[in-house]
């Protein structure tokens, strides 16, 4: 019987021990492939609203400069047809700085 029992108890550590450590392990490794995947989608997400927000920033900018150049060309026609200063001042919203340089 003791030989037995000694047998039992033998088979049931190495089982146990046998779980503990691939349960560890498993975990381990888990935690890990869910981190890098984590990383990988968190980066992704980062590119593609960086993009985004670039290309937002860009039509932005772009109206702008569309404006300015706008205003400058109504600025130099109206120069050109001999409005004052102050009137083109008030018709194109520029500086009189800016419409002597032109």
């Amino acid at each position: 019987y003791q030989q037995s029992l000694k047998t039992f108890r033998d088979n049931k550590a190495t089982l146990d021990y046998a779980l503990e450590t691939t349960l560890k392990e498993g975990l381990e490794q888990g935690i890990q492939k869910g981190l890098e995947q984590g990383i990988q989608k968190g980066l992704e997400q980062g590119i593609q609203k960086g993009l985004e927000q670039g290309k937002l920033e860009g039509r932005e900018e772009g109206k702008l400069e569309g404006i300015i150049q706008g205003k400058l060309a109504i600025a130099k026609q109206a120069k050109a047809m001999g409005l004052t200063v102050q009137d083109i001042c008030i018709l194109t919203g520029l500086s009189e700085d800016e419409i002597n340089m032109l």
